[in-house]
């Protein structure tokens, strides 16, 4: 079931379309502190370029900080047979040719994540590939973005985090 902001991001995704679609999803996050929050994170997003066939895993290894209320200590994690559901892929500002998979690997990445589970719960994740921006700026210049949402089990608590990190491809 796609929300509102899936259907939005997949609009707005549909002005320069990718032939990259999501697949899956799967990932695992610590975290730590009162209000102000510091966490590590792995996600993973499972990915399907149309134009040749490939599914490929690619992999987010970052760190980060947000804000939350919860347990000074939480994480969450969530497995590729958990429901998610994923936006169509935004080609971004510095993308004008056909995007590939390994387009999306190596350079900056970010991870901005909302989550609100006890026990079992649900979040949403705005991510973004080749950033050119270190935060705190928001990337407004970067290969490609996609929304990604789906069921997790957590710690209680909600929060958003911000991730920086680095995307890799399985070979």
């Amino acid at each position: 079931m796609a929300t509102v902001i899936e259907k939005l991001f997949s609009l707005v995704g549909s002005l320069r379309p990718s032939t990259i679609e999501f697949v899956t999803s799967a990932g695992a996050e610590a975290t730590g502190g009162e209000a102000f929050t510091a966490g590590v994170t792995i996600q993973g997003i499972q990915l399907k370029d149309n134009s040749n066939g490939k599914i490929k895993w690619l992999t987010f290894y970052g760190a980060g900080a947000g804000v939350g209320l919860g347990f000074p200590i939480g994480g969450s994690a969530s497995t590729p047979d958990f429901p998610s559901f994923g936006s169509k892929i935004l080609r971004g500002p510095t993308n004008w040719g056909q995007l590939e998979l390994t387009d999306l690997i190596g350079g900056l990445g970010q991870i901005w994540a909302f989550s609100a589970a006890a026990g079992a719960g649900v979040g949403g994740s705005l991510v973004f590939f080749g950033c050119l921006v270190p935060p705190p700026l928001p990337p407004v210049v970067f290969k490609a973005a996609l929304w990604v949402e789906g069921v997790v089990i957590a710690s209680p608590g909600l929060g958003v985090m911000g991730y920086q990190g680095i995307w890799t491809l399985e070979s």
